[in-house]
């Protein structure tokens, strides 16, 4: 059963030779090939449906030729047609319907068929045409009038027609043809390591992607530190694909090239440290005995000094007892000054004492009125002690959630810092391994360098593929790989292609053709 559309999905509206991408996306207003709809009634249909713009929206049909059939069956069209087209005249006055009419019609709501039916009738020349002239007619007022789409899945070979129509200088002139001999050279397959240098936008990436099934790795290695993968997205791969998929920085090779003599030669100081050691072992079993014996005999003196020690402290402590019974004298004469200045101070009290209560009862009045007071800025202290905490607990408590949505945030960055980290660990170790199983060259700078530097990381037996819209190029690249050596098979091909339309009775090439589709460096390496 085929695959239902859902929301989000990615799909490919075509139109005879327009086409575009497009998310599926509800009450999302759309301006495509000079028509104005919404893809919500994409949702739910299965991918290779066709669909007829009505009212800004879209409506399934059975047939795409629908349409055509309804008009060609009409009367004004059934009737005697001629047998050739050597009476007519091309003018602008057979037909009788202005613009200006055309545009009233739409205005008024009436659909496409009925406006094209219109036009039919006011032709002067139109029931004289033979019926593949009829049929030429009809379609190219259809293609004004009436939108029909068929929605499709997109893949590697729909989306390099899309962009090759629009502007095939973003790919490198690349074809249809060409990209199907790049993926045939490179033997890509499902479970293999493929290594890919791709500046045409990821159209390469996702071809390869696409063959392999989610199943294998793909380390993408960008120039500069721009990585343009705009039609790679519009595949519309599963999370399973785009986990296997990997990139890395060319600049950042000179470093890991370092990393990997460094630890070539960590590995060989090792294996030296570990035939010394083998020989300092045994010198030292020898000398373990000796400075055994020196350590029992310093221990036999440790025991000794601190028997001494022992004696002395006992010495120690008698003479701090009688220092502390004369310090216990001392304090009892102070003690007894105490209790005498103890006596004077309660005679000061009690006339104090006296002295307050007659002050006392001299000013009643300002009592009750302290009193008064006292209770009203208690009670005002109670309130704000009350109001008091309440703010400042909103305080803290906003603090803390700020604090923590911080602390989330700054935990998130770190998360993806070190899976970052991880993940270039992992391609590196990868890339080190020098066991890709392909390599594949598709971009618009000079392939030369890039090839010779990322040769030594393809194992032996393994084929290079190398694209360039200029033949110069690979014709450089050639010479530098085949002085270098480690190759077979070098091959500098191009491909002739050319496109036929197919009809009854009317079979013959298409009459705008495209003049290249890039040229194409093969080889084979070998181990050295």
């Amino acid at each position: 059963m085929a695959r239902l559309i859902q929301e989000g999905d990615q799909v490919l509206l075509k139109r005879d030779d327009n086409s575009g991408v497009f998310q599926v996306k509800r009450n999302r207003q759309l301006h495509f090939d000079k028509a104005k709809f919404t893809l919500d009634g994409l949702i739910g249909h299965p991918f290779g449906a066709t669909f007829k713009v009505e009212k800004g929206g879209m409506i399934r049909i059975d047939d795409p030729d629908e349409v055509l059939n309804e008009l060609m069956e009409t009367e004004s069209s059934a009737a005697v047609r001629g047998k050739d087209n050597r009476d007519l005249v091309a003018a602008g006055s057979n037909q009788k319907l202005s613009q200006d009419d055309i545009l009233k019609m739409k205005e008024e709501g009436k659909k496409g068929e009925e406006i094209i039916q219109e036009l039919i009738t006011n032709s002067e020349t139109f029931e004289n045409k033979t019926e593949y002239s009829q049929r030429k007619y009809l379609r190219k007022k259809m293609k004004k009038h009436v939108f029909i789409f068929t929605v499709l899945k997109p893949t590697a070979r729909l989306l390099i027609d899309m962009v090759y129509t629009k502007s095939p200088e973003k790919i490198s002139h690349l074809r249809i043809d060409s990209l199907s001999q790049i993926l045939q050279y490179a033997n890509i397959m499902a479970g293999i390591n493929v290594a890919i240098v791709d500046t045409l936008q990821g159209l390469v990436v996702g071809s390869v992607m696409e063959r392999m099934g989610g199943m294998g790795k793909v380390v993408q290695f960008y120039p500069g530190s721009d990585l343009n993968r705009h039609v790679l997205n519009f595949f519309d791969f599963p999370s399973e694909f785009k986990d296997n998929l990997y990139n890395f920085g060319l600049k950042n090779l000179p470093e890991l090239k370092t990393r990997g003599q460094e630890s070539v030669r960590d590995m060989k100081s090792d294996t030296e440290e570990k035939g010394d050691n083998s020989g300092e072992k045994d010198c030292d079993s020898s000398d373990n005995g000796a400075q055994t014996q020196d350590s029992l005999t310093k221990t036999d003196g440790g025991q000794a000094g601190e028997k001494r020690k022992g004696d002395n402290s006992g010495e120690k402590d008698c003479d701090s007892s009688n220092n502390s019974g004369q310090e216990r004298a001392e304090c009892l004469d102070i003690k007894m000054a105490t209790a005498e200045k103890g006596d004077d101070s309660g005679e000061k009290d009690r006339d104090s004492s006296n002295k307050s209560g007659q002050d006392r009862a001299e000013s009643p009045d300002i009592k009750m009125e302290t009193e008064e007071e006292g209770d009203n800025s208690v009670e005002k202290a109670c309130d704000s002690n009350n109001s008091a905490p309440s703010q400042d607990s909103r305080t803290k408590t906003d603090g803390i959630q700020t604090g923590e949505k911080r602390k989330g945030d700054n935990s998130e960055k770190v998360e993806k810092r070190l899976e970052k980290a991880r993940i270039q660990d992992y391609v590196k170790t990868l890339i080190l391994q020098k066991d890709f199983d392909c390599l594949i060259v598709a971009c618009k700078h000079h392939p030369t360098p890039i090839v010779l530097a990322l040769l030594e990381y393809v194992g032996p037996s393994r084929p290079v593929v190398v694209y360039s819209s200029y033949k110069e190029a690979l014709m450089d690249c050639y010479n530098c790989v085949r002085e270098r050596g480690g190759v077979l098979s070098l091959r500098l091909t191009e491909t002739w292609y050319r496109e036929y339309q197919v009809l009854p009775a009317r079979t013959h090439p298409t009459m705008q053709m495209t003049g290249t589709g890039g040229y194409l460096l093969t080889f084979t390496t070998v181990s050295s």
